[in-house]
């Protein structure tokens, strides 16, 4: 139904007929009501001829840019209307993308394990039971077959994560990140029982959020900072957080690791993408994307500061509900 506004003469008319009415009803209860002095009659009938005549005026000079005005917010209204379901399209079209990538990307992951796999098992078959029949090239090619055989089972392990994270239902509960962290620390040094890493983790250190998820959050910015701290003469690694001036949570894993240049920020939570001296260490470039990822769906964010030679510190949350 069209708006009285989108017809300045439908309104032009409703308003001459009001006056109209008003001024019928004064000349009644001129009429009616006792006596007026003859002066003041003339000037309320003259009164009311003068609106009549300036009303055309009154129109194009007050109610029109008025009406104008309301024009343009309705316009303005329509096409914010029109733009909000133009983004929920565009949205909605994203949504089913990416979750078409993550089918596409869990698929093909799961459909290499096997061969890999069957790799794997014939390579280290062949290196226990005929290596001695191989001269030393030959038992080089046969290692190298068996370390890439292991690290691609280890990139497609990275992106089934990857990908279950992104699908998973989060269970929220109350969770001692300072506890979590301590049994991971545990981990890694029965792992790496030669190297010592001095590990201060603040205590009440409380999260609310997916038990499972955050641990792997916890294990990837541990397991990162034990990497890059491994060559350093006094490792140190801490895990704490801090508290906003909003009250909310904000969550730390530090270390005086090799560090990286800030300038490499930008690709660090990209899938497969090593930062300087990351060719260096062991890894698959893809476990800050998978805690990126968690974080995200968490409601909270993920960033880091660093400077080559200066350690690293990443920072995450505020989580739901903390």
């Amino acid at each position: 139904m069209p708006s009285i506004y989108q017809s300045p003469f439908r309104l032009l008319i409703i308003m001459a007929l009001s006056i109209f009415l008003s001024e019928f009803i004064v000349m009644i209860a001129i009429y009616l009501l006792p006596p007026f002095p003859s002066r003041l009659a003339e000037a309320i009938f003259d009164a009311a001829v003068l609106i009549i005549m300036l009303s055309p005026m009154l129109y194009f000079f007050l109610f029109k840019p008025m009406l104008s005005q309301v024009k343009e917010r309705e316009h303005a209204e329509e096409e914010v209307v029109k733009l909000n379901k133009e983004l929920e399209r565009h949205i909605s079209e994203l949504e089913e993308l990416n979750l078409n990538l993550e089918s596409f990307s869990y698929s093909v992951s799961h459909d290499l394990r096997s061969p890999i796999l069957v790799i794997q098992g014939f390579s280290q078959l062949l290196t226990e039971d005929y290596v001695k029949s191989l001269d030393s090239r030959g038992a080089d090619f046969l290692q190298r077959i068996v370390e890439s055989s292991k690290r691609m089972s280890q990139i497609i392990d990275s992106l089934l994560t990857l990908s279950k994270v992104a699908r998973e239902e989060i269970r929220h509960e109350e969770l001692d990140l300072s506890e979590m962290a301590s049994t991971i620390v545990l981990e890694l040094s029965k792992k790496n029982p030669k190297g010592h890493v001095e590990v201060i983790i603040e205590k009440g250190v409380k999260a609310r959020g997916d038990a499972r998820l955050l641990r792997i959050v916890m294990e990837n910015l541990l397991d990162n900072a034990w990497k890059y701290t491994s060559k350093q003469p006094n490792p140190r690694i801490e895990v704490g957080m801090l508290k906003e001036k909003d009250e909310s949570t904000i969550y730390f894993v530090r270390d005086n690791g090799v560090g990286f240049d800030m300038a490499y920020a930008d690709r660090l939570f990209t899938p497969f993408e090593r930062l300087p001296p990351g060719d260096e260490y062991p890894g698959t470039g893809v476990g800050l994307a998978t805690v990126k990822r968690i974080i995200h769906r968490h409601g909270g964010r993920i960033w880091a500061e660093s400077g080559v030679g200066n350690g690293t510190v990443f920072y995450f949350g505020p989580l739901n509900g903390t």
